[in-house]
C-alpha cells in the first residue's frame, strides 16, 4: 500500500463533522508503504477518553452510559454575557449527585427557594438534624430569623408544628425545649421540661406571659393579673368542655365573687383546711382584716338583699350583720316583732334580743 498523500484539503472551520466523515491519519513513525490512514468521526470518539486541553465553542456534549448505547446530553439554552465557569469540589473521594425526578438541585451560598416538602432523614447518631448559626439583624431590618406562613382550611384536626420524640433517658435538668437571648445570648427567657412525671413552663424571674391581652404573668405586677371578664375554674376533670362547679370572678371593682353567673345557681362553699387521718381537727378558718400603729381593723360585713322590682338587674347589696371592733356587732334592720319569723330567728323587744321557739 503506498503512503497516503494530500495534495490538498478544505478548511474544516465552521464546518459540521458527521460520524460517518473521514478524517486522515498521518503517522509517520510507520514503515514505508504504511504512513497513511483514514479513521472516520465516530471511530475517533467511541471509547475513547480525551485528557488534557480544553473544547471550547460546544454547544453541548454527551456521555455515553455505561449501561445502555445512550448518551446524557449537557448542554445550556441560557444567554450568557461572558465566560462562565461550572466548578465541582469533590472533596477528593468519589461522590454521587442525585437529582430529583422533577425539581432544581439546590447551590450552597445562595438563597434556594423550595416548591416541595423536604425530608432529612437522619441516620448518624449523636448529629443534629439542622443547624444554623451567622445571622445578624442591624439597622431597622426587620427579617424574622424563622418565618413560617401558610393557609390551613381543613375540617380535620391538625398540629401545625409538631415535635415527636422518644423520652427514653434524660439527665436532670434537661430541656424539650428553651429560649435564650440577653446580651451574651446564654439567658434562658423560657423553657419546657420533665419534672417528676409531669412537665413545666418556666420563665426567668420578672418573665411575662400575655394571653390576648388579657392575662398576663409577672408583667408589671408581679404575680397573675386577669381582665375582669375572665374567671379561675375549677371542675371535676379539668378539661375546657367540662362544666366547672367552682370559680373565682372579679364582679365589679373590689368585688371577689364566686361562681358563674347562671339562671340555676349552685350552693358555694368557704372551707378551712381538712383534718387528714383518724381524729384529726380541722384548721381554724379566720377572716379579718389589719390596719397600723393607732389605726384598728376595717369592719367585717356580711351582706344581701330583699327583693325589688322584676327584672333582670342586680339587686343592691345591704349590710345585715356588721362586726365593728372586738366585742362590738351590730345587726341592721332586725325585726322588732315575731310576727311572721321562723324559729330560731332573732328579733328586738324593745332593745331587748329574742330568739323565736
Amino acid at each position: 500500500m503506498a503512503d497516503l498523500s494530500i495534495a490538498s484539503a478544505p478548511s474544516l472551520t465552521g464546518a459540521t463533522l458527521a460520524g460517518n466523515d473521514l478524517l486522515p491519519v498521518l503517522d509517520v513513525s510507520a514503515s514505508a508503504g504504511s504512513k497513511g490512514s483514514k479513521i472516520t468521526v465516530g471511530e475517533l470518539f467511541t471509547g475513547r477518553a480525551l485528557v488534557g486541553g480544553t473544547a471550547a465553542g460546544l454547544t453541548g456534549f454527551g456521555i455515553r452510559s455505561s449501561g445502555a448505547a445512550f448518551d446524557l446530553t449537557l448542554a445550556t439554552s441560557e444567554v450568557l454575557t461572558a465566560g462562565r465557569k461550572l466548578s465541582f469540589l469533590l472533596g477528593d473521594a468519589d461522590r454521587a449527585l442525585t437529582v430529583p425526578a422533577t425539581g432544581i438541585v439546590a447551590l450552597l451560598g445562595t438563597a434556594n427557594v423550595f416548591t416541595r416538602q423536604q425530608t432529612i432523614t437522619q441516620a448518624t447518631a449523636n448529629e443534629g438534624i439542622l443547624a444554623s448559626t451567622g445571622y445578624s439583624l442591624t439597622g431597622s431590618n426587620t427579617t424574622s430569623m424563622i418565618n413560617y406562613s401558610g393557609t390551613v382550611n381543613t375540617s380535620a384536626v391538625v398540629n401545625l408544628m409538631d415535635y415527636t420524640f422518644t423520652e427514653t433517658a434524660m439527665a436532670s435538668n434537661s430541656t424539650f425545649w428553651r429560649i435564650r437571648g440577653g446580651a451574651s445570648g446564654t439567658a434562658v427567657l423560657a423553657s419546657l421540661a420533665p419534672v417528676g412525671g409531669g412537665y413545666r413552663f418556666s420563665l426567668p424571674s420578672g418573665g411575662m406571659v400575655t394571653g390576648n391581652s388579657s392575662i398576663s404573668i409577672d408583667y408589671f405586677v408581679p404575680g397573675i393579673v386577669m381582665k375582669d371578664s375572665y374567671v379561675l375554674s375549677w371542675s371535676s376533670t379539668g378539661v375546657y368542655y367540662d362544666a366547672p362547679d367552682v370559680s373565682l370572678c372579679r364582679r365589679m371593682p373590689g368585688y371577689l365573687g364566686m361562681g358563674i353567673a347562671s339562671s340555676a345557681p349552685s350552693a358555694q362553699t368557704i372551707g378551712g383546711m381538712q383534718g387528714l387521718g383518724t381524729n384529726i381537727t380541722g384548721g381554724s378558718l379566720n377572716f379579718g382584716t389589719q390596719g397600723t400603729g393607732t389605726g384598728t381593723g376595717g369592719v367585717i360585713n356580711l351582706q344581701t338583699h330583699g327583693p325589688g322590682a322584676s327584672g333582670t338587674a342586680l339587686g343592691t347589696l345591704v349590710n345585715v350583720l356588721s362586726i365593728l371592733a372586738p366585742g362590738q356587732v351590730k345587726i341592721t334592720g332586725i325585726p322588732t316583732s315575731s310576727a311572721g319569723l321562723v324559729s330560731g330567728t332573732i328579733y328586738s323587744n324593745a332593745g331587748i334580743l329574742n330568739i323565736v321557739p
